[in-house]
């Protein structure tokens, strides 16, 4: 079984001003412009009582009781940045 497939648009917009001995680069940078969330492979956790002891499996006493927690990932991740050059 796969995962679905990931995507993102990333965008930028840069603008370079030249001068005798340097430069300057002024950017503004967009990362997951339309906040696509990717699908994470299920992360598998232990139970655990009030003091942190994980609890075990009353059908089992060689095993923890478990469950799987979804994970998704991904956000908008807007930058700005300038960059000089001599």
């Amino acid at each position: 079984e796969r995962l679905p497939a990931f995507h993102q648009l990333d965008i930028r917009i840069d603008k370079t001003y030249f001068f005798e001995k340097w430069s300057i680069n002024l950017y503004v940078d967009i990362q997951n412009l339309y906040n696509f969330k990717a699908r994470n492979p299920d992360i598998l956790n232990v139970r655990k009582d009030s003091n942190g002891v994980p609890i075990t499996d009353p059908n089992d006493s060689t095993r923890y009781e478990t469950y799987f927690i979804k994970d998704n990932s991904g956000t908008v991740l807007p930058s700005i940045g300038i960059i000089i050059d001599f």
